[in-house]
């Protein structure tokens, strides 16, 4: 390649000089033999209209520096998600909402799944780690139903003595109020870097709730127990799809206690329901970067 290039003015002319290696040659140079150009060792002239074998060496050092960049590119852009990895920020909250539909199971209904109304709320998730996190949430369950094509026969007094049948409907929401311990089976991030980080991860969900019913003006507690999966959008957004379901202790959410006229027990014979719910929040609250660095 080109080492260097020198201009040499000898008398009027101007004589381009060009550094080559030994093993090139050029047609139709002289070696310079001008005593005031006697300096320029090893080196060829030409007049200072440049040769087409000069433009072919000056091409092919562009070239060969054009590789070199691309080069560099590519390393660079390998090595970039290890490099956001080390410097991505981590934060120890997230605030957000939901939407779904619920599901209730009570004495107007038992099927898992029949009975549907809508469900809208906020949470609040507090993370420990990545693959850990514990959550707070409340949440509106709309309620609808009543006892028309109820296959049970319900009678009309409470002392269970009627051969009539018990008309009844109701029309309300429950407000629950659940704090949930969250396990991720992958740890969970933006970035996967060196930490093994994913960006859609399933989870399981364990809590305890409180629920009160404006139909039934019944307060209870319930143990919520669900499944999920989260996925990172971006660095501070995320998306998420969960399904849990809340074990009551009450019988009164739906406004009927017993009315077949047999007691229960524990979570037996209690009004519950489930929710499906598609969640977003929004990281907050940024782990200080200087901490834990020596």
């Amino acid at each position: 390649m080109c080492e260097a290039v020198y201009i040499c003015e000898a008398g009027a002319r101007i004589y381009l000089a060009v550094v080559l290696p030994h093993d090139i040659q050029l047609e139709g140079l002289s070696r310079n033999t001008d005593k005031r150009c006697q300096g320029f060792a090893h080196r060829w002239q030409t007049p200072l209209s440049i040769r087409f074998d000069i433009y072919n060496c000056m091409i092919s050092n562009i070239l060969q520096l054009s590789r070199r960049v691309a080069l560099l590119m590519v390393l660079a852009l390998v090595a970039h998600p290890a490099l956001m990895a080390q410097d991505e920020v981590e934060y120890k909250m997230e605030i957000g909402g939901a939407i779904g539909v619920n599901h209730a199971v009570n004495d107007l209904n038992s099927k898992l799944f029949g009975a549907m109304g809508l469900t809208g709320g906020g949470m609040l998730r507090f993370v420990l780690n990545p693959r850990m996190a514990v959550k707070t949430a409340l949440t509106y369950n709309a309620w609808n139903n009543n006892t028309n094509g109820l296959k049970a026969f319900y009678p009309a007094s409470e002392t269970g003595a009627s051969e009539n049948r018990l008309e009844y409907s109701m029309k309300g929401g429950i407000v629950d109020l659940s704090a949930l311990y969250e396990l991720h089976f992958l740890p969970y991030g933006y970035v996967e870097g060196y930490q093994g980080y994913k960006r859609l991860v399933p989870y399981i969900q364990l809590g305890l709730g409180f629920s009160y019913s404006d139909i039934g003006k019944a307060f209870t507690m319930n143990v919520p127990f669900g499944v999920g999966l989260k996925y990172k959008a971006a660095p501070r957004l995320n998306l998420g799809l969960e399904w849990r379901m809340h074990f009551s202790l009450s019988d009164k959410l739906d406004g009927l206690s017993a009315p077949l006229g047999i007691q229960s027990s524990g979570f037996r014979n209690k009004d519950h329901y489930g929710m499906a719910l598609f969640t977003i929040t929004y990281d907050i609250s940024a782990v200080c970067p200087a901490c834990n660095k020596d």
